[in-house]
Parts: C-alpha cells; structure tokens; sequence
C-alpha cells in the first residue's frame, strides 16, 4: 500500500490502519465539510494550543502529537496531521473519522476509549493554510508500550496486566458490537443497517494510552481512529494495510476483507497484543535476548514459524498460578485469539473477556448498556444521515450561528477563510437546496461581519436568495446569544476553575508577521459586531478586548486603556465580579496601567481584582495567583519590596501547588519573586531562580519567546547588581539582538534594552558606545515612550551618568534637574531612580568643586536610603561614603573618620572584606589617619 501514515518507534515501522480506498467517491472534504461534521457531533472548537518548546508526546509520517500543561491533575494531547499539499484532503478525511468514531453515540462516554475534547486550529503563514487540531486528555503514564518497559508499569503484578488487557476488550466489543450498542440505547430499527460496524485495523502497544482511575489504578484506553474502517453490514467489504509485522494476522492480504473476516483480523492483533502486555519478560528471558523491541522481533520470528501459540501455552504452564481453573481459562483464550486459522478464533469479545477475568464476565449483548445513552427525540440527528459517506455533505450543513461564540475567539484567518469558502461553494453548487442554504450563511456573514464586512445590502440580497424570512435571521441571531459556550464539562470545569487559559493569538499574529493586519481586520470586526449586537454583548466584549491585546502589544498604551475601560465598564455591568472574562479584563488593563507607569491606579484595580476572585470564587482558586502575581509586580514597581516579596512568594508557592513547576504562570511568579529578591539585595537566592526562571521558559516557550527574553534580561540585572559587568553585558546584548528580530521596530522593549545595555556599557567604561545608543534614544524616546514615561526618565537618567563620566559636568547638571522634577513628580521622592538621581547630582556637585552643595545632596541623599533601605543596604553604604568624603574635605576629619569607620564595618558584614567597594573605604581611612597623624 502506498501513502499510508507511519509511526516510528525505535528501530520498528509501522503502518497505521486505513481502508485500500477512499470510503467513498464523493468529492474530497473541506473545511466547510469538517466543521459541519464537527458541528454535527458537537465538538467544541477551543480557543487554545500547545507549548511547542515542550516537544512531542509522538511523532508520525501523517500526524504528530503535541502537549500543553494545564495544571497537575491535567494536560492536553494535540494531534497535528502533516501539513503536505498532497495529503491536505487525506487529513480532514482521517479527522473527520476519528470524530464520527470519538463523538457516536455509543463511544463518546466509553470508559475505555480516548475522550475527544474539540478541535482547535493551526495556521501557517508560508502555506497561508489552515488545519484542523484534535484535542485529548493527555496520558498522565503515557502509551502502554512506554508505561510496561520504561515507565511505572515495568514492576506491576500480573492481574493489572490482565486487567489492563481487559480494558482494551471492552473497548473492542463496543467497537465491533455498534449497532447492538443503538440498538439497546433505544434508538429505532430502520435506521440500524445504515449504522457502521467499526474495525480498529491498527491495535498496538503504541494506540494504547494509560489513564488511572479513580483509584488510582491502571486504566487503559483505545486512541487512533483516524484510520479505522466502517462497514455498513456484515456483509461489506472493508480494506486493512500491512501494519506491525509482528502483530499482523498471517492471513492479511490487501485486496480486502469482508467484515466478519476483518473482525478475525483485530481479534489476532489484539490476541498479540495481550502476549506482548502480559509475558513480555518471559519471552526476553526463554530466549535469552535484551534490548530493544528484542520481544517484538522474537515475536515475530514466532509468528512466522507458526510457533507463536505454542510458546505462550509452554509459558502458561510456567506461571505461577495457584488456581489451576485459570491456568486453563488462559490456555484457552490465546487459542481463541492467535489461532493461526481465522475460523478458531472468537470474535465475542464478551467471551474474551470471561477467560482473561472472569469477575468481569461480561457478553458483547451485555456490555452494550454499560455506557448510558439518551433516547432520540425528534430533535436529535437520525444516524441514517450521520454514517452515508456517498451523501455526506447533503446531510451535515454547517451553522454560523452554532459556533459564533467560539469561533470568534479564535485566530480571525479562520473566519476569513471560512467567508470565503462558503462565497465558492455558493457560487459553484448544483444542489438548489445546498444553494440555499450557504446563501443563507452567507445573510448571517454579511448581518454580523463574520470574516467580512459587515453589508446590510448583501445580506438582504442573500436573504432573498435562501428563502428566508427577516425573523428566521433574528431567531438565528438570538441563537448566538443564547448558547453554551463549550459542550465538553471537563473543558468547562477547567476553564471556569481557572487552569486554562485562550491561546496567545497576538504572539502567533506576531510570529506570522501580520500583527498590523491582524488589528484593522480585529478594529473592523469590533466595529461590525457593535452595530449588530450592541456595546454590551459578549463577543464585541471579546473583539474589543483582543483588540486591546495587540495595542498593548505595540506599544499603543493609551488607545489600549481606553478600550481595556470599555470593555471592563460593559463587562462589570452584565457578568458577576468573578466571572473570568471580567477578572482578565482587570488584569489586563492594570498590566497596560503599569507599563504606562501608573502604579497607584493598577494597584487599586488588582487589590479590587483580588478581592472579587477571594470573595466570589474562593481562598484558593487558581486565578487568585494571576491577581497575586499582577500586584506583586506593581508593588515592585513602587519599590514596596516587602510588601511585594510577600505576595510574590505566596504566588509562586499556590502556583507551585495547584499547576506545578513546568508551567507559565508558575515561571512568570518565580521571575517576579526573583526581581524582588535581587532588589532586596538578596542576590545569591535571586541569582538562583533567575537561573531557574529562565531555564524553564526556555523550555515551556521557546528562546524568543518575548516572556524569555524578559527572563533573560532579569538575570543579566542580576548580573549587575552583582557588579559581574561582563557577563551582564554579554546577555543584554543577546537580549537586543533578539528583541529586534521578533519584536516590532517601535516596540517599547527594544529601547528598553538598549538603556539597559548602555547602563552597563557606562560601567565598563565603554563610553562612547554608550553615547551612540543614549543619544538616539534620548532624541526618539519621547516619541516611543512619551516624557513622563518611567522608560523614558530611565534614559535621561542614565544620560546625566555619562556625562558626568565624560566630565560634561554642566550638560550632566543641567539634564538632572530637568530629569529629578519629572521624576519626583511621576516616580516619587523615595523611588530609587529618584534618590539615585540624587546621589548623581552631588557627585556631579563633587567634582565640580562644590563641596557644601555636595555635602548637602549627599545628606539628602543619606536621609532618604536610610529611610527607605536602611543602613545596610549597598546603595546607603554608597552615599554614606560620599557623604564622608565632603566631611572630610572640610576639614572636618574626625567627623569623617566617624562616618566611614561604620560604613567600613558595615561593608566587610554584608560585602566581605575583599569586595572593591569595601576596599575603597578602607583606604580611605588610611589615608585619613595618617593625615591626622602628620597635622597632630
């Protein structure tokens, strides 16, 4: 067989399960097609993605599987088919297969088979494509292959390894026993011979996940159906490829096979895989081989000398069995499982499961009403439609209204592209009653603005064409405002618990470079949904507040607070304080309030943030550490650094609890920790979790993600404030280099770096370099930041050093003053770059020759650290030796003397005696008492 997808572990190849032919020879699916069906069996479309820096939980020829963290009762598995033009039709085919299998009626709820979550998208910008992303659980103890040899499966006793073939049994009954299945969930007999019995073709070690169960036991689930085959009766002929040589049945040939035969087919390879999960280790020690897939290739070798059952029933008789009855009873179910003749194998796999356990004695009529299932009622689809692969796309028809909510919450080239699918299909159908209904899709895209403008004139004349009433459309509208948002209850409980939350669509508008076409296309849309829905409603809320996100992204702070104001006003007024599109919208206008410096009004809107999470939704719900985490980082601003190790250790440690280490949330409250250490001047411990922090974004989001990049550049401060300039410059240059390749050109970030850098360039007295970048930005900050900015006065603050430095001591006092009225205005008196500022003027006030004016700012200076920091802190010491060099330069020596005599102490305590600095204060004395010595 050719084009068949391949899963590779180890040295093994296989082939996954799939018919010889296309199900049928109806035209190829679209994505029109695959969102009707989704629709259909009410998959949600969720608004979220994997961390691609996390890596694969598999890789195949047709699909990779990917993994985000939600927290540590829960993860997400992604399956993302290969995006190859060739195979573009093949994937929404095997998708569409795995959720008409994943979301029947008699599967969906099934203890044993994997629970389809929804679909999310992937969009690649060089492809301008869009595909579908299936959405599971992730497996806390992987594929059963990973769990037995490598994992905690390698020491469990033989009865869970039973139990865990029985699992997969009664995941394969249901699967071959459908219609009885419908037939016992009360659903009516005409429309039975139109539903599939299912064959799996693909069962292995690698399709078999493992779960625990509610105590805490092993619990196996079926995964892959994207290949499986369908027949409509027993008589149909369905289609199997060559799959794992070792767990292929001897008779397979592929030219087809007739339903019942198929059934023998995965009976063999389920047979095979029971021999593998149950003597994988005596068949290792029998034949005296190790290493790896050794039992898979002696397997095999079996297999092919029809050796196979014989073996299994030689190790059988070795095992250590008290009940001689069981000893039989596995005899017995391997003959009725790897028989080489298809005929003697047993295809009840209620009476598989009788010989392999008994006290789970079950018959595949039985078993059928294990997994409830409601009535059909008139208003549920008939499954007749559901399963005609020939008159597929006459029965599924995809809803605008249906999935509006989510589909708006996703990335908006989805919607743009599903406009302009239904406008082709429109325009290219032959069916008048298909016709009629796109047209009709059509009203609602124009009415609403869905991926195009809103026009009131195309939707009348669409209207018109679907035979429509004005009054269907506002039905359908109210529809939109009436629905659920998400269907799956684990999603929901996740969701509203405050584990989960939307994807990052601003960072993927920003990696496919169209962050400014994302905003006019986003401006539009909110602009639409306004004039069709109102200010207040739910999705102009959304669309406002996306909008919001990529302002704040480019550095558009005051539009983005305007808009951040509107929406939480709306939102205040038609959701409860804890509601977490209103929480979210604190947050981010408090984030966007912080960056434009105003600390006091972010932190009056996290307090209140704060205070409706604890009070409506609880002590310890999980957003409760975004709003602890937020305030910690204004606290930080504000230089409150008690206040902000505090709450910022309280965060990291609830974070720590409720998501674990390798998460996001956790990273950015162990990088808020680490600032407030490192300002505290507790270095050592800061340097430790900056070191961590940044290792784990690394990790969770990649090296350029922009939260990396502001992991980076916190440890390279760390770095400085440990005076190691050198390794602080190596890393705030890597900082800009990146900053300027994945951010946009005026983005705040990048002259932020570039202060950073030339700060430190000034230290290692790279004077010139540094003039180059501060002059630029001196003239263009203004612009970028606007004057008041903190970003802004950070510049000019650090321009008055150089100049100072360079001995252009009236350019550099002239500047202060300027500089010091902004910043006591904006900053306050007792903020550090304030007081640094002061502690820069009297050096400026020293060297100019101004003793007394010097001594004064010194003492200004002094008084305020002391106040602030105390007396051991590295920038009191600092002024305190200033201080005591004008003293002495008065000629007031033994007043000096005084004065650095305890900073001397106070350094050899906290710096050690070797440190520069202490050194400094120790010469100094020196030289004091032997000037006193001489004058005396």
């Amino acid at each position: 067989m050719e084009n068949l997808p391949t899963f590779s572990r180890g040295k093994l190849i296989f082939s996954s399960a799939a018919p010889e032919e296309p199900p049928s020879k109806h035209k190829p699916l679209d994505l029109i097609d695959l969102l009707s069906i989704a629709q259909h069996h009410l998959v949600d479309f969720l608004p979220i993605t994997w961390h691609e820096a996390l890596g694969p939980l598999g890789e195949g020829g047709s699909a990779h599987v990917s993994q985000s963290h939600v927290d540590l009762k829960a993860s997400f598995a992604f399956k993302r088919f290969v995006r190859r033009e060739n195979r573009r039709e093949k994937a929404l085919q095997y998708i569409a297969a795995e959720i008409r299998v994943l979301r029947s009626e008699s599967l969906r709820s099934h203890p044993n088979i994997v629970s389809l979550l929804g679909v999310c998208w992937e969009f690649c910008a060089e492809r301008k494509s869009i595909a579908p992303v299936l959405v599971f659980p992730k497996a806390p103890l992987g594929d059963i292959h990973t769990f037995l040899v490598g994992g905690d499966g390698r020491s469990i006793p033989f009865t869970t390894k039973l139990s865990l073939c029985v699992d997969v049994a009664m995941a394969m009954m249901t699967l071959h026993n459908t219609s009885k299945c419908l037939r016992r969930a009360g659903l009516c007999s005409s429309i039975l011979t139109s539903i599939p019995y299912i064959i799996h073709g693909d069962i292995k070690p690698q399709n078999i996940l493992v779960f625990r169960d509610d105590r805490e036991n092993p619990l196996a689930k079926l995964i892959d159906f994207a290949y499986s085959c369908f027949g409509a009766d027993i008589n149909s002929r369905v289609y199997l490829p060559r799959t794992s040589p070792w767990i292929l049945a001897p008779e397979w040939h592929p030219r087809g096979f007739s339903l019942a035969a198929a059934k023998r087919l995965d009976v063999f390879s389920y047979g095979m895989l029971c021999v593998w999960i149950l003597f994988q280790q005596d068949i290792s020690n029998i034949f005296g081989k190790s290493g790896e897939n050794c039992v898979e290739d002696l397997l095999h070798d079996l297999k092919a000398q029809r050796q196979i059952l014989h073996a299994v029933q030689v190790i059988i008789q070795d095992l250590d069995l008290e009940d001689e009855e069981r000893r039989a009873q596995l005899g017995e179910f391997f003959s009725m499982t790897i028989a080489d003749d298809p005929k003697s194998r047993e295809c009840d796999f209620g009476r598989l499961i009788h010989y392999l356990n008994p006290q789970r004695h079950t018959s595949s009529s039985d078993n059928v009403t294990a997994v409830p299932h409601a009535p059909v009622s008139a208003t549920q689809p008939t499954l007749l439609k559901e399963y005609k692969f020939p008159t597929l796309h006459s029965h599924f028809s995809f809803s605008i209204p249906k999935s509006m909510i989510q589909l708006f919450w996703t990335d908006y080239r989805l919607r743009v592209t599903i406009a302009e699918l239904l406008e082709k299909r429109t325009s290219n159908s032959t069916c008048p009653e298909c016709a009629d209904r796109y047209a009709y899709q059509l009203a609602i895209l124009y009415h609403t603005g869905f991926g195009t403008a809103r026009n009131e004139a195309h939707c009348h004349l669409w209207l018109a064409k679907s035979k429509m009433s004005s009054e269907y459309l506002n039905s359908s509208l109210t529809q939109i405002s009436n629905g659920q948002v998400f269907r799956s209850s684990q999603f929901i409980d996740l969701w509203f618990g405050g584990s989960i939350t939307p994807a990052d669509v601003v960072q993927s508008y920003r990696d496919s470079q169209i962050l400014s076409s994302a905003e006019c296309h986003l401006r539009r849309e909110a602009v639409d949904l306004e004039a069709c829905f109102g200010n207040d409603h739910f999705l102009t809320n959304t669309l406002k507040a996306l909008l919001a996100d990529i302002l704040q992204a480019e550095d558009r702070l005051v539009e983005a607070t305007r808009l951040y104001g509107e929406v939480l006003e709306s939102r205040q007024r038609n959701t409860h304080p804890g509601h977490p599109s209103n929480v979210s919208t604190m947050l981010s206008l408090a984030s966007v309030l912080e960056e434009r410096g105003m600390w006091t009004d972010s932190e009056r809107i996290l307090r209140a943030a704060l205070a409706s999470v604890i009070s409506t939704l609880g002590a310890h719900h999980p957003t409760k550490i975004l709003c602890l985490a937020h305030l910690g980082a204004v606290l930080g601003q504000m230089e409150r650094w008690d206040e902000a190790e505090e709450l910022d250790r309280e965060a990291l440690q609830e974070s720590l609890d409720h998501f674990g280490r390798e998460h996001p949330n956790s990273v950015k409250a162990m990088g808020n920790l680490a600032m407030s250490l490192d300002m505290r001047g507790k270095l050592e411990e800061a340097e430790i979790l900056q070191s961590e922090n940044l290792q784990l974004s690394r990790k969770l989001l990649g090296d350029t993600h922009p939260d990396t990049l502001t992991s980076l550049s916190s440890l390279a401060q760390g770095y400085g404030a440990q005076k190691r300039w050198e390794e602080a410059r190596a890393l705030q240059e890597q900082v800009l280099d990146l900053r300027k390749k994945v951010l946009e050109p005026n983005h705040s970030d990048v002259p932020s770096s570039s202060a950073n850098l030339a700060a430190t360039y000034i230290e290692l007295q790279m004077l010139g370099e540094a003039e180059e970048i501060l002059t630029e930005l001196a003239a263009k900050g203004e612009e970028v930041f606007g004057a008041e900015n903190p970003k802004q006065l950070a510049v000019k603050t650090n321009l008055v050093e150089l100049y100072r430095r360079q001995g252009r001591l009236q350019e550099a006092w002239d500047l202060s003053v300027k500089v010091m009225e902004l910043s006591e205005k904006v900053r306050g008196l007792k903020h550090s770059k304030t007081m640094q500022l002061i502690a820069t003027q009297a050096r400026i006030l020293w060297e100019g020759g101004q003793v007394e004016n010097a001594r004064i700012s010194y003492e200004n200076a002094v008084s305020l650290s002391l106040e602030v920091y105390g007396a051991k802190n590295q920038f009191t010491m600092s002024n305190c030796h200033g201080l005591a060099i004008c003293i002495h330069a008065q000629g007031d020596n033994e007043g000096a003397i005084a004065v650095m005599e305890e900073v001397l102490r106070l350094r050899r305590e906290i710096l050690g005696p070797d440190d520069p600095e202490t050194c400094n204060s120790a010469r100094a004395l020196e030289l004091w008492g032997a000037s006193n010595k001489s004058s005396s």
